[in-house]
């Protein structure tokens, strides 16, 4: 049998500004799967900026050549 998990999707419109108000939304709603779109991230912007306590781990895309768009998928 396969376990339960508890998953969303949220669109943010730039992630770097709002990882404090986004590790607040994950403490109180203890999501397994969080994904972020619209993050608007770059190469240049360090994974450390972007990490979320309590999640293992997460996979960031960004758009490339392009303004806006890329996407996070945090997982525990």
């Amino acid at each position: 049998m396969v376990g339960s998990y508890t998953d969303t999707l949220l669109n943010v419109l730039g992630l770097r500004g709002k990882v404090d108000e986004l590790q607040i939304i994950f403490k109180l709603c203890r999501f397994d799967i969080f994904g972020v779109t619209e993050t608007r991230l770059t190469s240049e912007i360090a994974d450390g900026e972007i990490n979320i306590e309590d999640f293992t781990d997460f996979i960031r895309r960004h758009r490339q050549g392009r303004r806006g768009g890329g996407c996070v998928i945090y997982y525990r």
